[in-house]
């Protein structure tokens, strides 16, 4: 029971840290960046080589069946990058094994029209899913110049759940943050999203 106070308390604790930290980030991040030229203007203007935001810090998913095909957990990065890992409670994820349930996916970023060579999304696919991959997920990315930075996510899977009533409070308390993401899935042919 302690324990699950305890964990109940870290969580409000979290997604009140990760609000004000979204509001932070928006402030930050609010400005026009249509080219890769404006992304490498901001970064200078940050002192930075390399930026990781716009990471869902937690994501919450509850699946009525015993195991969820798949989920991403999501990051962007800008500037130049030359190796992303991922770790799972600080042990490094074998992602390059097409055997392995885990898959590091990249992309460059999109936006009004343009593919970007300085700004990324990478995804972190987990496969067959279970209450056992809860836990904390990092994005280590580094750039030429040696700087590392990082991205937390926290992972909450609750499989054979049906109750519809903890995603509409999650959604009235936390609507106005972006660093958010709660899942309800159906089944396995329907799910619904909703970034908060």
């Amino acid at each position: 029971m302690k324990a699950a106070f305890t964990t109940a308390l870290l969580l409000i604790m979290l997604l009140d840290i990760n609000i004000a930290d979204a509001r932070k980030r928006k402030k930050r991040t609010d400005l026009e960046l249509n080219s890769d030229a404006d992304v490498l203007e901001y970064l200078e203007r940050q002192e930075q080589d390399m930026l990781i935001f716009k990471c869902k810090r937690l994501v919450m998913v509850k699946w009525l069946h015993s195991v969820l095909p798949y989920i991403d957990l999501q990051c962007q990065v800008m500037g130049d990058v030359i190796e992303v890992q991922w770790f799972y409670n600080d042990t490094l994820l074998d992602t390059g094994n097409m055997a392995s349930r885990h898959m590091s996916l990249s992309q460059p970023h999109y936006r009004k029209g343009t593919f970007y060579d300085k700004w990324f999304d990478y995804k972190l696919r987990l496969l067959q899913v279970t209450e056992k991959d809860n836990g904390w997920y990092t994005i280590k990315a580094k750039s030429p110049q040696g700087l590392v930075e990082q991205g937390i996510v926290l992972l909450e899977v609750k499989t054979n759940y049906s109750d519809d009533k903890w995603i509409e409070w999650m959604e009235k308390v936390y609507k106005d943050s972006s660093d958010i993401h709660v899942t309800s899935c159906i089944s396995h042919a329907s799910v619904q999203s909703s970034s908060l």
